[in-house]
């Protein structure tokens, strides 16, 4: 085997390893900007003394730990951000929402 055989099979083989170390930034990456929109939204649409940053936290500690919440939230920021008002993010993502907002303790929508 030459040298450059060597090398595409050297590439080749730690490919999965280095692809797996990188998968988990990406998906952490993607909550935090759902979970950025579902609290900017929350905040003010109906919340105006939530800190942002806490519950941004939250969102994200609790969509690491459970595929269900994240699916949950990443749905509920789709939502909203087809929205361009608080009462069509009301009418519109209530159900799809509701879920998201009682995990994370946050007000109801009015």
């Amino acid at each position: 085997m030459n040298q450059r055989s060597f090398l595409c099979a050297t590439v080749f083989a730690l490919f999965p390893f280095a692809l797996e170390a990188f998968l988990p930034a990406c998906t952490n990456i993607e909550t935090s900007i759902d979970c950025g929109t579902l609290c900017d939204r929350q905040r003010s649409c109906y919340q105006s003394n939530l800190d942002r940053n806490v519950c941004r936290d939250r969102c994200n500690d609790l969509a690491d730990d459970n595929h269900t919440f994240r699916d949950q939230a990443s749905d509920c920021s789709d939502c909203i951000a087809k929205r361009s008002t608080c009462a069509a993010v009301t009418d519109r993502c209530e159900t799809v929402c509701a879920p998201v907002r009682e995990r994370l303790g946050l007000n109801a929508a009015k």
